[in-house]
């Protein structure tokens, strides 16, 4: 039975939870944040549901130390109350599966936290299943050689696509890309050499769409206003066609649905705003591309595997 973790500063909401999810679950409830990070520094758990208003620590503080200690458990936050600034934190920093708001719906709030484990059961097989491939055949060429990426920047502003353009591709900066890389794994990224980026910008969301269809891209840059439809829509139809790259969406001011589709239904890798600095913009296009490349890579030669496993099995 898989055990989760329920952080809520109100116990008769830890109660309520308990009772709709026990049974289906090892559940184990605090009202304290910093008991919850104590007790989790010896207890494994799948998921984590927590609270974001809480007096001693929110909880967007407390999803991410939780995740630097348990990076694999699937993280939700449960709340009446999120100001945007926060849920763009837990976007950036946490990589939340689901915002869920309260009251809640019992059939909603179970079908979410069987959608994030089964989510993370894939991930951790595909973990397993490539490590097996690379213990066997050793490392794919590609995962030792891949250096350059393709960006996809979708703004109506094209002033603004040339200046996120020209960030991304100078020269001068292709150092700090290594820095970034080397900060967030402690290995040099791909043999020691810096990536580089191959951008391009449309400034239509319906041409950026049929222009994917056959030229697809590791990572897609949209903003989150434009004409046609808005970028949560955009990327929403996107996932839709089964496209696997990294999404980042760039505004200033959002609402909360839109925000909160952002995450539940389009799982965005990072949202920046207009007014990003060069590192920001550097910083999170790299973190979004290391990110899929890690789930990518062991989905794919996880598939390999597989499928050699049942040529094997079922010779013609």
């Amino acid at each position: 039975m898989q055990r989760i973790l329920l952080v809520d500063d109100d116990q008769n909401i830890l109660n309520a939870l308990r009772r709709e999810l026990a049974g289906a679950y090892e559940v184990e409830t605090f009202v304290s944040p910093q008991e919850a990070l104590r007790h989790a520094a010896g207890t494994e758990f799948a998921l984590v549901v927590s609270d974001y208003r809480m007096p001693d620590m929110d909880g967007v503080t407390f999803l991410e130390n939780f995740g630097q200690m348990q990076p694999d458990a699937v993280r939700l936050i449960l709340s009446g109350e999120a100001d945007m600034d926060a849920l763009i934190k837990a976007i950036n920093v946490t990589h939340l599966y689901r915002f869920l708001t309260k009251p809640w719906d019992e059939t909603d709030l179970k079908s979410n936290i069987q959608q994030g484990l089964d989510y993370r059961e894939a991930i951790l097989e595909n973990r397993r299943v490539a490590k097996a491939y690379r213990q066997r055949f050793g490392t794919p060429p590609q995962e030792q050689e891949r250096k350059l990426y393709r960006v996809l920047l979708v703004f109506p502003d094209k002033n603004a696509a040339t200046a996120m353009s020209h960030e991304l591709t100078h020269s001068a900066n292709e150092g700090l890309y290594g820095a970034m890389s080397y900060e967030m794994t402690r290995r040099p990224s791909y043999g020691g050499h810096d990536f580089q980026l191959e951008v391009n910008s449309l400034t239509s969301p319906l041409e950026a769409l049929d222009y994917l269809k056959n030229n697809p891209c590791d990572l897609v840059v949209a903003d989150v206003s434009m004409p046609e439809m808005n970028g949560v829509a955009f990327f929403s139809k996107l996932r839709q066609a089964g496209a696997d790259s990294a999404c980042i969406l760039v505004g200033e001011s959002l609402d909360m649905p839109t925000l909160t589709d952002a995450i539940n239904q389009v799982h965005i890798d990072s949202f920046i705003r207009r007014t990003w600095s060069g590192y920001e913009l550097k910083f999170t296009v790299m973190r979004a591309l290391r990110y899929r490349d890690l789930l990518l890579d062991n989905r794919t030669l996880a598939n390999r595997l597989r499928e050699q496993a049942g040529s094997t099995e079922n010779p013609d």
